[in-house]
This record gives C-alpha cells, sequence and structure tokens, in this order.
C-alpha cells in the first residue's frame, strides 16, 4: 500500500503525508510465526529434552500484543503450539507463510519460545566449531535439532524478497551452572545433541549475515547464560519474554530498537538476573522503531486521549489501560472542557480497557464515544519487595526440637556444611517445605524426611555423594512469621509474603550460626541462585544476617526488608509516558574522548566521565524542569548528583530557556566529573525530572530511619517518590508531568 516509502527520502515524505491522514506507516503487510513449547515428545527409552512451563504462555502473550498494539491482523499470525511445532511443520511453516508469502515492504517476525541447545559441526566457519538449535518438539523420537544455518538459509530467502526480518529467540545454547541457594526455576537449554559427522555438507551462505543485511535479530540471553523461565505475576514465563511484552505493550514502544533492548535489559535485572539479551542489528537499523520506521522527532505535547466504551450506571468504561500508562486513580477529563466532567480510574483490566466513576460532572453528560483526556496518570506500577515464606511453619517449640535432632549431623566431620549460601556452593540443601523436612539433591529430587526430621536418612545419603556440601536452611517459627506478617499487613505497604518460592523475589532463609553451643538461629532475606561475588547483578544476593532474638529481630527485619524493598523500586517503577516537552535523557560522558558512553559501554578506572542530559532533537516546545540525579548500588547505597546543594534546588531547572541564553543546548553537563574505582559492579543513575520543585531534595537519599518527606502536605508526586524509601505507597494520583528515567552502568578496572 506504501510502497513509495522505500528510500531514505520517500521514508521521511511518507512518514509526514501519513500523519497528516491521521494514520502511520506501516509494512504492506505484517506476518508472524508464532512458536511456544512446553511439552516435548516422550521417548520410552529417555528423554533428552524436558518439558518446560512458561514457553506458551510466552508465544500466546506475544500473538495477542501484535493484535491488539502492533497491527497485525488475526489471519496473518499462525502459531505452533507444544505437539504442532515438529521439526517438519515448524520448517514448513517458516517457508509457507513468512518465506513464500513476503513480498517487497512485507514484515516477517519469527518467534521462537522453547529449549535451544548447540551441536558439534565440523564444517563450521566459528571459532567454537558449534551450531546454536533450537529444539522442536519431536526432538526426544530421535529428530535433529535446528540449526542456526538451517534458519539462516530461510531468512536470507526472506530478505532476497525485499521484506523486512524481525527474529526473536527466547531460549538459550548454554546450561546453568548452580550457584547459590537453588531457584525453582527452569532454564530453556537442553543437552547438545549427537555431533554432525565431517561428511556433513556445510550450507552456502551469502557472505554477509542475516543482521548485515539487515534483519533484527533479538536473543534472551548471551551464548555462555542460560535463558530463564520465573513465575512473574502468577504465571510461568520466560524472563526475556516477560520483559519485552512490558515494553511492547508500554507508552515507549514506539522507540528506537536501542533504546527497547535498554528496557527490556533493565526489566530483567531489575528482578536480580544477570541474563544479557543480545541485540543483533546494524547501527542503522538500531536507530529505528522495532517495526522499522523511523522514530519520529516532532513534539506531541498533548495528552493522550481515550474513548468510553459503554456506559452502565455509574460505571464508565473507558478504552485505556496499561498500555496507555495509566493505574489506579487516574483521572480523566473531558477533552474540551477546562472544567466540568471528570473520571477517576477504579479498575485497570486489561491492555486497553479500565473502568472509571465520576469524581465530577453528571453522568447524563457521557456517552458512547465521548473523549477523555488524561489528567493524571494515578499510582506508578512497580513490584515491590516479594518475600517467600514455606507454609505450615513449625511452632517455636517444635523447631527448637528439630534442631537439636539435627546437631549430630552438624558436628559430623565427614560432611561440609555451608554457612552462608550465597558464598559457598551447597549441592544438597536441608530445608521445611509443605509441613515437613526435606532433602533437596543436585538434580531438584526431594527426599522426605519426615515432620521429625530423620537425620539417619539425611547423614546416608549424604555420605554417599563425595565432595557433597549441604546447607541447613532453618525456617522462621510460625509465631515469628506472624509477627512479621502482621506488621507488614496493609494495603499501602510495598512489601508482601508470598507462599510461592517461584513467585518471589527474596527467599526469608535461617542458619545456624556455628560453633553456637546454644543453638543460635539467623535469619536473612536471599536472592536465590546468586551469589555475593556476581559484580553485574543489580540487587543484593542477601541482606544482613539477623540474630533470631526477641527485642531485635522485628525492628532488624524491617530494616532490611526497606532496604531490599527501596533497591527494588528504585529499578521498576515506570513513569508516564513522554510529553515531547523535556527531550533529554540521562546519559554519561567520557571527558578524555568528549562522546557519551555508549549503552552497555562499561566505565572504566583511570578515565574521567560526566553525567549529562543529551537530546537527540529537539522540537520547538521545550519545557524545562527541575532535574534530580542520584547513584544506587546494589546494596541499596545512594548517592546525590544534581542538585550540588542537597537542601535546595540549584542549576537544576534545565534546559536555560531564560531571554538570551540562546536555543536550548542539546547537551548539558550536570553535576561534578567523576572516575570509577574498586571496588567494580553495576550501579543505577536514576534521574527524576518534574515540572515543579522538590522542597528536600536530600530525601532522595534519606535513610529509612530519618525518612525525610519535608513538609506534611507535600505534594502526592513527592509523598510517593520518598515513600520508596519506607515501605509505603501514595494514595492518591500523580500529576503527568514527571518522569523517571535509569541508566545502568557496569565498572571495570583497565
Amino acid at each position: 500500500m506504501h510502497a513509495i516509502c522505500r528510500t531514505r527520502w520517500w521514508i521521511f515524505a511518507c512518514s509526514i503525508f501519513l500523519a497528516l491522514l491521521g494514520g502511520r506507516a506501516t509494512a504492506e503487510t505484517r506476518r508472524a510465526l508464532i512458536v511456544g513449547i512446553n511439552q516435548y515428545q516422550i521417548h520410552p527409552t529417555g528423554d533428552r529434552v524436558p518439558n518446560l512451563d512458561g514457553a506458551l504462555a510466552d508465544a500466546d502473550a506475544i500473538a495477542a500484543l501484535l493484535q491488539s498494539l502492533h497491527g497485525f491482523k488475526p489471519e496473518n499470525i499462525r502459531i505452533l503450539r507444544d505437539q504442532e511445532a515438529t521439526r517438519a511443520a515448524l520448517l514448513s511453516a517458516l517457508d509457507s507463510h513468512l518465506v513464500r508469502s513476503a513480498e517487497p515492504g512485507d514484515l516477517s517476525l519469527f518467534y521462537y519460545a522453547g529449549h535451544g541447545s548447540y551441536v558439534d559441526n565440523p564444517t563450521s566457519q566459528e571459532t567454537d566449531k558449534r551450531d546454536e538449535t533450537i529444539i522442536p518438539a519431536d526432538s526426544n523420537t530421535g529428530t535433529p535439532d535446528i540449526r542456526d544455518k538451517e534458519l539462516a538459509q530461510h531468512f536470507h530467502r526472506i530478505l532476497d524478497k525485499k521484506a523486512q526480518l524481525i527474529a526473536i529467540f527466547d531460549s538459550c545454547h548454554s546450561g546453568s551452572i548452580a550457584r547459590g541457594l537453588p531457584d525453582p526455576i527452569k532454564n530453556r537449554f537442553a543437552p547438545p545433541a549427537k555431533a554432525l559427522t565431517r561428511g556433513h555438507t556445510a550450507e552456502k551462505l551469502p557472505a554477509q549475515s542475516v543482521e548485515e543485511r539487515g534483519a533484527l535479530v533479538w536473543s534472551a540471553a548471551q551464548e555462555h547464560q542460560p535463558a530463564q523461565e520465573k513465575r512473574i505475576r502468577g504465571q510461568p514465563r520466560g524472563r526475556f519474554s516477560s520483559a519485552l511484552e512490558h515494553v511492547l505493550s508500554s507508552p515507549y514502544r514506539e522507540e528506537s530498537v536501542e533504546k527497547l533492548h535498554l528496557r527490556v535489559r533493565a526489566i530483567m535485572q531489575a528482578s536480580g538476573s544477570t541474563q544479557e539479551p543480545v541485540l543483533g542489528a546494524t547501527a542503522e537499523r538500531r536507530a529505528r522503531g522495532l517495526w522499522g520506521l523511523p522514530i519520529p522527532s516532532g513534539v506531541r505535547g498533548e495528552a493522550p486521549t481515550v474513548a468510553v466504551s459503554r456506559v452502565s450506571a455509574s460505571r464508565i468504561y473507558v478504552q485505556a489501560g496499561i498500555a496507555t500508562g495509566i493505574g489506579e486513580n487516574a483521572i480523566l477529563r473531558k477533552r474540551g472542557e477546562a472544567s466540568g466532567v471528570r473520571l477517576r480510574v477504579v479498575e485497570v483490566s486489561g491492555m486497553a480497557s479500565s473502568v472509571a466513576e465520576i469524581m465530577a460532572g453528571s453522568p447524563s453528560s457521557i456517552a458512547t464515544g465521548d473523549l477523555f483526556e488524561v489528567e493524571e496518570y494515578g499510582k506508578p506500577a512497580g513490584d515491590g519487595l516479594h518475600l517467600y515464606l514455606p507454609t505450615q511453619l513449625p511452632a517455636k517449640a517444635e523447631l527448637a526440637a528439630a534442631l537439636k535432632s539435627w546437631m549430630p549431623l552438624l558436628t559430623e566431620p565427614r560432611i561440609r556444611f555451608v554457612q552462608d549460601p550465597t558464598e559457598g556452593n551447597p549441592t544438597h540443601v536441608i530445608e521445611w517445605e509443605k509441613g515437613r523436612w526435606q532433602l533437596r539433591e543436585p538434580s531438584g529430587r526431594l527426599v522426605d524426611l519426615g515432620i521429625v526430621p530423620n537425620v539417619k536418612l539425611a547423614r546416608k545419603l549424604l555420605l554417599a555423594v563425595p565432595k557433597s556440601q549441604t546447607f541447613l536452611n532453618v525456617p522462621v517459627s510460625k509465631e515469628r512469621a506472624e509477627q512479621l506478617r502482621e506488621y507488614f499487613r496493609s494495603n499501602r505497604s510495598f512489601v508482601e509474603f508470598d507462599s510461592d518460592p517461584a513467585s518471589a523475589s527474596y527467599h526469608v532463609v535461617g542458619r545456624v550460626v556455628a560453633g553456637s553451643r546454644t543453638l543460635q538461629v539467623e535469619h536473612a532475606l536471599i536472592l536465590p541462585s546468586t551469589q555475593s561475588t556476581d559484580a553485574h547483578s543489580a540487587l543484593p544476593a542477601r541482606s544482613n544476617w539477623i540474630p533470631d532474638e526477641e527485642d531485635r529481630f522485628l525492628s532488624s527485619f524491617v530494616s532490611e526488608g526497606r532496604r531490599l524493598n527501596k533497591v527494588l523500586l528504585w529499578r521498576s517503577i515506570d513513569s508516564p509516558p513522554p510529553d515531547g516537552t523535556f527531550p533529554y535523557q540521562l546519559s554519561v560522558i567520557d571527558l578524555g574522548a568528549n562522546r557519551v558512553v555508549a549503552a552497555g559501554e562499561p566505565l572504566r578506572s583511570g578515565r574521567q566521565y560526566q553525567l549529562a542530559m543529551v537530546a537527540s532533537a529537539i522540537g520547538p516546545k521545550v519545557r524545562p524542569r527541575y532535574v534530580y540525579v542520584f547513584s544506587l548500588d546494589r546494596e541499596g547505597s545512594c548517592s546525590l548528583h544534581l542538585p550540588l546543594s542537597d537542601s535546595s534546588n540549584i542549576e537544576n531547572y534545565i534546559p536555560d530557556v531564560r531571554p538570551g541564553s540562546g536555543a536550548p543546548q542539546a547537551q548539558i553537563l550536570i553535576g561534578h566529573g567523576f572516575s570509577v574505582s574498586p571496588p567494580f559492579g553495576r550501579d543505577t543513575m536514576i534521574a527524576v525530572t518534574t515540572v515543579t520543585p522538590i522542597a528536600s531534595p536530600s530525601a532522595f537519599c534519606a535513610d529509612n530511619e530519618r525518612r525525610s518527606l519535608g513538609s506534611s502536605s507535600a505534594d502526592p508526586l513527592t509523598q510517593f517518590l520518598f515513600g520508596i524509601n519506607q515501605d509505603t505507597r501514595a494514595s492518591s494520583s500523580i500529576s503527568t508531568s514527571w518522569s523517571l528515567q535509569r541508566l545502568t552502568v557496569d565498572s571495570v578496572d583497565k
């Protein structure tokens, strides 16, 4: 339909022309082949490939998202689920649906969620002599994996037909290395298949890769990393696919691929994952939107408009939801009316659906099809601290008796015990689960040790494994757990307890202090499958250890919970979509090279850097904002960088648009220069921008005990932002004229 839009000059002209028509430039036809495999075929002699839990949910979520928000028609989306995705069926669908149907200007999307692996290939031109693979549903019957070079043949044929190609893989080509406290998650990797023989004929592929020819290839993890599943909002999902769905349904979905990639990466790592997604594309392709369109540089500047879908008594159903960026208590104003009819959102029920109630005006003045503008976005979404506690916990007296039973095992010289699972690497874990003691073996198999611990059986099993390392995970007592739940039992609390270990961000873990004759127990909040040496984890591996003492336990637990909660929330809060009036993004400048540090590039010791607000394009309607910048390390330590005075707003009103100041600068240095030094690791730079000033900037880095909020009459945004340093939510809706930007930086040695 828009075939003329094929040269760089005409791309710009067509985008302007179509915008005037009220539409936007799209590919002629958007087709997608979506593959999700949870259930692999069973083979009677043993299965190489285990089943997964979240791949099918990922595939269905991506397919629904493409239809609802990204212009794919249902008839152009083909989905292969579980047993439908055999090797023959998958390759056939790829050929018929994406290759043969492609026309110049079309867009072809291939998405795969399932197991990945590799196969040794002596004919490979790669240095590791391996082909990466995806695993079809009939793999356990002996069917070969589908190698990357086979997929590349099909992908090149799509590009030969002058169609665009996007390939997304939520699988991996490397197994995991068990670290720290085991996490009940699955990795999307299966052991490698039988190597190809030396008689295998190498595929003839073009000299250029599909990425060099303009394709976009997005993968869940680096070659050496596992792609993980995790229970997210009660449903098993791939970490990568869930983050991708979140970003592609957000108000930021029209950003460049480079920025989308950074948002996906940040969401994954905000939950403690060290998994690094990989984006393969040319620099030109990265600068465009996901679907290949140029990023518009014009200023939107208008509030989003939503329509009323139906009116039922006092309940107003509107076509706005998660994708619009609104939350509970969002306020909608009838378009064209400075005062008058206003709605308050009471329930966000879907991507583009919410329920509102009238807060001002007459119900008779609202009809289906009426348009409303978003005046306030409501409570920002943020994933607070979810803590796992086992079910059916033992009473205090029962727990004390069990610990006495375990003492002979703890003092057994032939069995090595790990005192801290984030510093050691336990092969076995003795734990309390579902009202019984259990022994978790390296395979994940659970051995029942009974309500009264069967110490004899545990000793026998542990001694049978040479060089085993065991961690005794002591639960909190039933009385302690109720004490904690009672404290956090509030609708405004960010901290919640979860009975599902796969849904929680941290687990409440206990240990017996080594050498203690009084059976002293300490508890900590531990991030599963992480160790303290993981410098590139965005979250702490654990809290401090808390002695189980009556006069200290609750206050210490609350303090540690708040600290971890703060780290989680600052890394996950969503801010309103940009209105185009403040085009600046937080960046780091390499002062020696006088350039903006590229996304993902580490900061190196010995070099000088400075923070800056950088705009790639500045429209005609720039509105300055107060800018506050602070850094947060993985332990929750905070440093304020802007304003330079932590008690007042000085030199943080950006940009300078006073008469005589000239045009707004595209690059504005802020704060002081800095260098990096040991200990190296991962920090998060956070910029908060707002039209109205915040009275006490020092509160961004206030510790939990001071709880500095300034005036008791502080505005809702201030209450919300500084409530993150505590454990409570703001109760009212928040203005649209603010943003929260995050910049994750890794520091390394020279």
